[in-house]
């Protein structure tokens, strides 16, 4: 059995998007990779992937929620690295204006699917960043 190696960065907006293009940003080592994507969509059936660029590759994840109508239903996020960085800069922008810059330090969790002593060995962490004013709630799942 197989594993994967990496970080998630899923990210609760305040209260709601607001129509706008975002842009994020990380940096790892001193490179440094962008994706951007114009929010809101038009219809969950016409939902843009993220446009990326940069010497670090990531992605931005965006997806809607079936069981809720697109205004509200459509989830920008989480951030998927498939490395394992000691630490990440990360910022945020809303249209022109930067709206969150943090460096998150995760805590990483071994797993070995077949076994302890048996290969593979994959690292993940999860860490989770609040863009403004957010209220603890769950956040939407995502699957790949």
């Amino acid at each position: 059995m197989g594993c994967r190696s990496g970080l998630s960065i899923p990210i609760v907006w305040d209260n709601a998007l607001s129509p706008a293009k975002y842009r994020l940003e990380l940096t790892v080592d001193g490179k440094k990779g962008q994706c951007e994507v114009r929010w809101p969509y038009k219809s969950c059936s016409e939902m843009p992937a993220a446009t990326c660029s940069g010497e670090l590759a990531f992605n931005l994840a965006t997806s809607c929620k079936a069981d809720e109508p697109p205004a509200t239903g459509m989830v920008l996020g989480p951030v998927e690295l498939d490395n394992t960085p000691e630490k990440v800069a990360l910022k945020i922008w809303r249209d022109k204006v930067m709206t969150y810059q943090r460096e998150l330090l995760p805590t990483y969790k071994e797993t070995r699917p077949n076994g302890p002593g048996c290969e593979p060995l994959c690292k993940q962490a999860r860490v989770e960043v609040c863009v403004g004013i957010c209220e603890r709630h769950p956040l939407p799942s995502f699957k790949p």
